[in-house]
């Protein structure tokens, strides 16, 4: 089909801008081999329309930008549904359901409001600010299954509907490989948080060389 060419361009740029490789984005995405991920930079085969959205979800992209028929991989109207999913992910306490974000002090107020965020926050680090907001709830979810890090952890109850990212996680020796992912993505969420208007994204799609440019 007509898109194959620019989607497996663009999922190439995508895992490698976030430096990931195969199996990084096979494990975040859950997929349950690397293989998959080299049928889509091949251009042998293409995603589900779950993991297609998977995708759109877990980076802040736009779905024309995936399939070629933009060349601005970030879209307002994208970034903000995004947005208020991620902000809307609740965690069961005592029987009671609390939003996981909204008690972090860590989270600005400019990033919990729709008018201040667009403000203070460029289209491109706010898609960073969805991918490791993505991770960091996987990861508190992941934590539950390892008590020395949960006991350190923001957030010490289960997330709910985060099983689609990072399910692999849940095996505790698998985890503990990924202490030094986590950690950086961590630092760098709260570092392009609190850098406000001057947060440069770290992971840069558009620097990224492409043979259509």
């Amino acid at each position: 089909m007509l898109f194959y060419p620019f989607f497996a361009k663009r999922i190439n740029i995508l895992r490698n801008a976030h430096l990931l490789s195969h199996n990084d984005l096979a494990q975040v995405l859950n997929i349950k081999s690397k293989g998959n991920i080299y049928s889509w930079e091949t251009q042998r085969s293409v995603p589900s329309i779950d993991v297609f959205n998977d995708i759109i979800t877990l980076f802040g992209i736009s779905s024309d930008w995936l399939l070629g028929y933009t060349n601005e991989p970030y879209n307002e109207k994208v970034l903000s549904s995004i947005e208020t999913y991620i902000l809307s992910q609740e965690f069961e306490f005592n029987g009671q359901n609390f939003k996981c974000l909204s008690s972090q002090p860590w989270i600005l107020k400019e990033y919990f409001d729709n008018e201040l965020r667009s403000k203070t926050y460029s289209l491109p680090v706010r898609a960073n600010l969805i991918f490791l907001f993505n991770n960091y709830l996987a990861y508190q979810q992941a934590a539950l299954h390892d008590t020395e890090f949960a006991q350190k952890s923001f957030i010490h109850a289960k997330c709910v509907e985060l099983q689609r990212f990072y399910r692999i996680l849940s095996d505790p020796s698998t985890y503990a490989k990924k202490q030094k992912q986590r950690d950086f993505y961590i630092k760098s969420l709260q570092e392009l948080l609190a850098a406000k208007e001057s947060a440069k994204p770290i992971f840069d799609i558009q620097a990224q060389k492409t043979t259509e440019e």
